[in-house]
């Protein structure tokens, strides 16, 4: 299979530079001939050798140590200008350097790859921190900036919907996948002339919750390379903010029935305190009248019937509205509002209880108050 230009120019490049430290070892070398020694000349080459080594693999290393070793013989060891190795320290020179090559450049090899893992490692870490952060703080969980720009391809997200199927996809292709990767939850790919196409199924502790899918993903990967782990994690990332939501939302709907509870028996006792009021009215009127309607003076009579009547209307809207409050739950009941006046609501409840006190409540309201929109029968 051939290579692809890029790769072919790396090659070439990784030579290129190989030929060069060479070619400024052996000249320095050169330089300082008259000065030193055949073992300094050689320590020179070793050194360019060993430079070469931290930065490039073992093949180039080895490379550039047969290239040194000729150069260095042909140069520097007599006969000169001739390739020719007279004794057996020169074959131990050259054995050196092309062990020393090759050790050096393992080791780096070794570290530039250690280095790697480490730089992917904190990359993930920085990135399911950043999506940990997003789901935290974002309202719309779609929204999966992090992992957009993690895989540098669009996300899509379907959630389950409350009849119990998946959202519908775009695409016809990504409708079968992300369908496939929601009913069999398992990692599913499909590769494509415009890309390939990744769906991972959401999946919660009881539940399936839905489907996230990476469209036109270049290069594809499979679900146990290190790519895939990555993705895997983040999809687990997203369903445990999800379950933490859903528990959140069940917490608060507790807590509101709870309070709904309690306001209700709260309603019910101050009602049936507001209902025997007007009972108690009716019975000691009608009382009053039984059997005496000859003795008692017919305006007298006409003043005890009108209260019997005033409070059974009483009674009536007091029973009416709290029938009107318990339909208050109910999502077809429409409230009727209008603008009112706070001085005729507040006197009108301070007007009624003053009917039924010793000592009258004296109101104080501010003649500049606006008018405000509710039903004031209900309120």
């Amino acid at each position: 299979m051939p290579l692809p230009l890029a790769a072919l120019n790396r090659v070439f490049r990784s030579y290129g530079v190989a030929v060069g430290c060479v070619v400024l070892s052996t000249a320095l070398a050169y330089l300082i001939q008259p000065y030193g020694h055949l073992a300094d000349l050689a320590m020179v080459q070793l050194l360019g050798i060993v430079f070469l080594s931290l930065r490039s693999s073992v093949r180039v290393s080895v490379f550039a140590s047969i290239a040194a070793i000729f150069s260095f013989d042909f140069l520097f060891i007599t006969p000169r200008f001739s390739l020719a190795w007279s004794d057996a320290e020169s074959v131990f020179t050259f054995g050196a350097m092309m062990l020393v090559a090759v050790i050096v450049s393992k080791l780096s090899e070794n570290l530039r790859r250690q280095e790697k893992a480490a730089r992917a490692t904190a990359v993930r870490t920085q990135a399911l921190y950043e999506l940990n952060l997003e789901l935290s703080s974002s309202r719309d969980a779609r929204q999966l900036a992090a992992v957009t720009s993690l895989f540098n391809a669009p996300v899509s997200v379907l959630l389950q919907t409350p009849e119990g199927g998946l959202e519908p996809a775009k695409t016809p292709r990504d409708c079968v996948l992300s369908q496939s990767a929601w009913l069999r939850r398992e990692f599913t790919k499909q590769s494509a002339p415009s890309g390939t196409s990744i769906w991972v199924p959401v999946v919660g502790a009881h539940s399936t919750h839905g489907a996230v899918g990476l469209s036109s993903v270049s290069p594809p990967f499979e679900q146990e390379s290190e790519q895939g782990y990555l993705l895997l994690a983040c999809v687990n990332q997203y369903a445990t903010a999800m379950e933490r939501v859903q528990l959140a939302s069940a917490v608060r709907r507790t807590q509101l029935e709870a309070e709904g509870e309690r306001l209700r028996s709260s309603l019910l006792s101050a009602v049936s305190h507001d209902l025997k009021t007007p009972l108690a009215t009716m019975i000691a009127a009608g009382a009053a009248l039984l059997g005496r309607t000859r003795e008692i003076d017919p305006k007298v009579a006409d003043e005890i019937l009108q209260s019997v009547v005033s409070e059974g209307e009483r009674l009536s809207r007091l029973i009416h509205n709290l029938l009107s409050v318990t339909r208050l739950e109910s999502a077809s009941v429409e409230l009727r509002r209008t603008p009112e006046s706070v001085d005729d609501i507040v006197l009108s409840a301070v007007g009624r209880f003053n009917d039924h006190r010793k000592n009258p409540i004296i109101s104080e309201i501010a003649p500049d108050l606006p008018l405000i929109s509710a039903e004031p029968v209900l309120l």
